[in-house]
């Protein structure tokens, strides 16, 4: 379930459709269905994930052993480097930036499937989209990314909202909260029992050797892969 959250948190970062069933130590790299950019640089670029063991940094470019090969990635300025936690609700506050996986009740609030709580400043993909074609028996599962606003009662696909927290109340369902995006709004219920990780800011140093990593990227000419963000996995 870790390791699943862990890859489903990644793409979120992307707005893209949450990875399932994906090793820790994952070399497979796929393309996100719908994403949407993690910097101005990968602006309307389709980015792509990739994995493994670090094995060096040197300089702006870190190595990656990957299905017992080497694969380089270009690191910027703009590249987020973030660290995975497991989190309660007592995690999610007022004005904090999440993204959660949620099934759409019948009165159009969501319940939540699991959370992932972002680091201070790291706002993306915020919006509301479909994260697949929707299921003959009812809504597609959804990608919403936003702020937290204000408590209500809560009320099915699944939908990803991401967003900032606002007005948090606990009840005996466990935690609702409105997430806002730029053209909505959407109501979350978030279950004592739902998976819950925070990301918490890294730095290039952090990336040792040993270190299992998720790396979104936006490959390049001749080959290169720009790291959008790097997930270092526990």
């Amino acid at each position: 379930m870790a390791r699943r959250m862990i890859w489903a948190g990644a793409a979120m970062l992307c707005a893209a459709a949450a990875l399932a069933g994906c090793q820790k130590n994952a070399a497979e790299e796929a393309s996100a269905s719908s994403a949407a950019p993690a910097s101005e640089a990968a602006a309307n670029v389709q980015p792509q994930f990739g994995g493994g063991v670090v094995n060096g940094l040197a300089g702006q470019t870190l190595t990656v052993m990957a299905q017992g090969a080497p694969v380089t990635y270009q690191l910027t300025p703009s590249t987020a480097i973030m660290v995975t936690h497991k989190g309660t609700l007592a995690d999610i506050k007022p004005g904090s930036f999440l993204g959660t996986t949620n099934t759409p009740s019948a009165d159009g609030s969501g319940l939540s499937t699991e959370v992932h709580i972002f680091p201070p400043g790291v706002k993306i993909g915020e919006g509301d989209r479909p994260m697949g074609p929707a299921p003959a028996s009812g809504q597609a599962t959804r990608m919403t990314n936003g702020t937290v606003s204000a408590a209500s009662p809560a009320a099915g696909g699944q939908r990803m909202t991401n967003g900032a927290a606002g007005n948090v109340a606990t009840t005996s369902q466990g935690v609702q909260m409105d997430v806002a995006y730029q053209d909505g709004t959407r109501h979350i219920v978030v279950t004592p029992t739902t998976p819950i990780t925070v990301m918490s800011s890294a730095k290039p140093e952090d990336l040792k050797p040993g270190t299992n990593v998720l790396v979104g990227y936006v490959p390049g000419p001749g080959g290169t892969k720009t790291a959008s963000f790097i997930n270092i996995q526990p």
